[in-house]
């Protein structure tokens, strides 16, 4: 939060001092310095276009298997915990208290690597997202340049801005014109 702000007031200040600096190459004759911001909800654009969507899609698909698993391992465990119960009574207390110990363990691992699993299935995602902002560079750059703009600022970064400087839906359009999802997907 504190580095949005701080972002923020760098990008207020920066406006402010293009303007002043504009307002004195006037007053000095010079001619004014003038630059053009297009403001980007990346957010939108990741989410939104097809290759976005398709990461999205894996992301699910692998929770959804991960999840299956998981529900198969805890009936697993489930039905050993109903067998230890039944043969308590009639087990010598040191041999119970070893099965004991070995059930938990394996409770253990098993809820341990479905964590570890559902870490590594959200840290794939994110690098994914990652690789793909890398891949819309050239993209935005080229929607910078057909707008005669120098600067792209996202929106979550904006204090204020027109309607009409948000360029992410023509920033969609181009990515999904020009990334192809499958050769994208292919890559990872």
């Amino acid at each position: 939060m504190v580095l949005r702000v701080s972002i923020t007031w760098m990008i207020v200040a920066v406006l402010l001092c293009a303007t002043v600096t504009n307002t004195l190459a006037q007053s000095e004759g010079k001619h004014p310095i003038i630059f053009n911001v297009l403001v980007i909800d990346m957010n939108k654009l990741v989410d939104q276009s097809s290759v976005g969507q398709a990461l999205q899609a894996q992301y699910e698909q692998a929770k959804f298997i991960l999840n299956n698993e998981f529900n198969n391992l805890k009936t697993e465990l489930i039905a050993e915990e109903q067998r230890l119960s039944e043969i308590r009574p009639d087990t010598e207390v040191a041999d119970f208290r070893q099965m004991a110990k070995e059930f938990d363990q394996r409770s253990t691992e098993v809820r341990e690597a479905y964590i570890e699993r559902q870490k590594n299935i959200d840290v794939t995602l994110n690098l994914r997202r990652r690789r793909l902002l890398e891949a819309s560079v050239p993209y935005l750059k080229q929607i910078l340049n057909q707008n005669n703009a120098s600067v792209l600022i996202r929106k979550d970064q904006t204090v204020l801005s027109a309607n009409s400087v948000d360029v992410t839906d023509l920033a969609i359009n181009t990515i999904n014109a020009n990334l192809d999802t499958n050769a994208f997907l292919e890559d990872l």
